[in-house]
């Protein structure tokens, strides 16, 4: 039985990928809420990021019906922890970068689903951000618009000692790499290099 027409819309409208015009609204959304919202939103975005990788990394004839069976929800290659294994297998990012990937996985996963308030700042939470490698690596370190400071008219970077900002910084800076990435034209190549 087909679905109604409201549902097909409805569907339709969440496949469509995000274009330039909606940047500066999802910043604010990612940026400016609860860290719960922040977390859940980042996780998100960064699981995005790397299915578009992978996606682009598989064969070149594999059809959208055949991609999707293997990426889809409740596929071989659909959950989050998948992608990461799976990116690793395809060299899309190195170790430091997996090691980052497997912090931030159950940190989003707790503010998606744990019924407990939860805050970057919690010293469980916060440890675990502390963690993170790729904040502290400045020649890689990838910062949106809004996560700057504005001082006097001048950007400022983020305080990497703040556990949010650590965690802003390692979703974006993996999701920004491997968006950019993944935007050339055939297939792409991903060195470790870009993400260790």
């Amino acid at each position: 039985m087909s679905d109604p027409t409201y549902v097909r819309a409805f569907k339709t409208y969440l496949a469509e990928e995000p274009n330039r015009d909606d940047v500066a609204e999802m910043e604010r959304e990612f940026y400016g809420e609860s860290d719960r919202a922040v977390a859940v939103l980042q996780g998100a975005a960064l699981d995005i990021a790397l299915e578009s990788a992978i996606r682009r990394s598989l064969r070149s004839d594999l059809t959208d019906e055949e991609a999707n069976g293997l990426l889809g929800f409740d596929k071989p290659i659909g959950s989050f922890s998948a992608k990461i294994h799976m990116g690793y297998a395809l060299s899309l990012f190195g170790r430091k970068t997996r090691h980052d990937l497997e912090i931030i996985r159950p940190l989003r996963n707790a503010f998606a689903h744990e019924r407990k308030p939860l805050r970057f700042s919690i010293p469980a939470i916060s440890g675990m951000c502390t963690n993170l490698w790729l904040p502290d690596i400045a020649t890689l370190v990838k910062y949106p618009r809004d996560m700057l400071e504005t001082t006097n008219g001048k950007r400022s970077k983020p305080d990497m000692r703040d556990p949010r900002q650590r965690y802003l910084t390692s979703c974006y800076t993996i999701a920004a790499t491997l968006f950019m990435a993944s935007l050339t034209n055939g297939r792409p190549t991903f060195p470790m290099a870009t993400l260790p």
